[in-house]
């Protein structure tokens, strides 16, 4: 499943402020948590265009997977980001996330 991760995170959604430009780092599964995966942002940004560039580097989110798909959950250690950029970061990975696990499934025609 990890093996399918995407590595990079290119996001622009036209309807918000936000340019997302990110590597993806380490990942790890939460102890007693089934499906839920905590990914550590190696480096990148967050470009917002009303409030200027925030680094992501060393950033935590978590999301859930499940059979049907990938839910987001949280920004463990937010700093500088707003509870609104937290929202269209964790939107980004999720959706980055959830269009790699379905181009796999397509491809292979296994969930993984």
């Amino acid at each position: 499943m990890f093996d399918n991760f995407p590595k990079r995170i290119t996001h622009r959604d036209e309807s918000s402020p936000f340019t997302i430009d990110a590597t993806l780092g380490g990942w790890r599964m939460v102890e007693g948590e089934p499906g839920l995966v905590q990914i550590t942002i190696a480096s990148g940004t967050l470009l917002d265009a009303d409030k200027g560039e925030f680094s992501l580097a060393g950033v935590v989110i978590t999301i859930r997977l499940h059979l049907g798909g990938v839910d987001p959950k949280a920004v463990v250690n937010p700093g500088d980001l707003s509870e609104f950029q937290q929202a269209g970061l964790l939107d980004a990975v999720s959706t980055a996330v959830r269009d790699r696990n379905d181009a796999v499934k397509n491809h292979t025609g296994r969930q993984t």
